[in-house]
């Protein structure tokens, strides 16, 4: 072995060593990234990886979702205050920047950009609205709960999501204007006996909705509520056949 070849073996050593060291500390990370993950999923998010704001009643607006899971639990209190509203974008890619939230820890003109990754959502039982475009565009999301709180959801909440099935929880009254809207993947969807409104365009372009159900207090059904759906047409006339008025 020459005086050169040995020089550069002495060289190669430590880099090699380096590689091993680097290869160990990723593996290090992706293993606790795992582990809270999990737990995270299973108690609940920590505050600062949502953006937040009170709200006029009291009670905490998710504005944001800053984490980098994509299994999302939101707690039912940030704050020692409960969670009772998913605010207008807060999921959503398409979210204005200037948005106004708190983002506790973070400075505020950070975003990270996971949102079109997440897969599944769980949803406290204290969040009583779910508002406009909240979940819009997440266009891997498969699955998220309905709470038992849950009283109203806004339009588009749920659009461009991967969403099959959905059950409304007993208390709900009202199906607002647009608030399923271009669920595409929607096959089925239950609605407790509680609602008495379903408005205009509330399935609008549901064109894999099959099944559905006819709330027993059904009252009033707005025009094109089912346009571009999947269900007959007989599935449809049955809503109008129960309701007193159309809207």
């Amino acid at each position: 072995m020459t005086l050169n070849e040995a020089g550069q073996k002495a060289v190669a050593r430590p880099k090699k060593k380096i590689r091993y060291i680097v290869a160990a500390i990723l593996l290090l990370l992706i293993a606790v990234y795992a582990i809270f993950g999990a737990v995270f999923w299973k108690i609940g998010m920590p505050a600062f990886m949502f953006g937040y704001e009170k709200n006029d009643n009291g009670g905490i607006t998710i504005t944001d979702y800053l984490g980098p899971y994509l299994y999302v639990h939101i707690p039912d209190k940030i704050d020692g205050v409960e969670v009772t509203e998913i605010g207008y974008h807060a999921f959503s890619d398409k979210k204005p920047v200037d948005f106004p939230a708190k983002r506790t820890g973070l400075k505020s003109h950070l975003r990270f950009s996971f949102n079109d990754n997440i897969r599944e959502v769980i949803i406290p039982d204290s969040v009583e609205k779910i508002g406009a475009f909240a979940f819009d565009d997440c266009e891997n999301l498969t699955n998220v709960n309905m709470p038992s709180s849950l009283r109203e959801i806004e339009l588009d909440a749920f659009s461009d999501t991967k969403i099959k099935e959905l059950e409304l929880p007993e208390g709900m009254t009202k199906i607002d204007y647009h608030a399923f809207a271009f669920l595409i993947y929607l096959e089925k969807i239950t609605l407790p006996d509680s609602i008495e409104e379903i408005d205009r365009a509330a399935f609008d372009t549901c064109r894999n909705l099959k099944e559905i159900n006819v709330p027993a207090g059904l009252k009033r059904v707005g025009e094109y509520a089912f346009y571009g759906t999947g269900l007959s047409d007989e599935q449809i006339q049955a809503f109008y056949d129960k309701a007193e008025d159309v809207i």
